[in-house]
């Protein structure tokens, strides 16, 4: 399992933190979380040598940073 840590898998990661049931709630419940996470979830390692338009990338920074529903401030509160 320890091995599953050395990703960029964000679902593995969720898995690994045991926060996969947890997140999978908040997304049942948030739509708002949900739609961030569509957005989120995409990602890789690869992503970032690709390039993107202005609104892409400002859409993945603010589903990432959003204070009430984003990614970064829920694995805060829960891990």
């Amino acid at each position: 399992m320890a091995n599953d840590s050395y990703t960029h898998d964000i679902e593995k990661l969720l898995k690994v933190a045991g926060l996969y049931s947890l997140h999978k709630k908040e997304c049942d419940s948030n739509a708002d979380f949900k739609t961030n996470w569509e957005v989120v979830k995409d990602w890789s390692e690869k992503s970032r040598y690709q390039k993107f338009d202005k609104k892409a990338a400002n859409d993945l920074y603010l589903s990432i940073i959003d204070s009430t529903n984003g990614i970064l401030p829920w694995l805060e509160q829960h891990w």
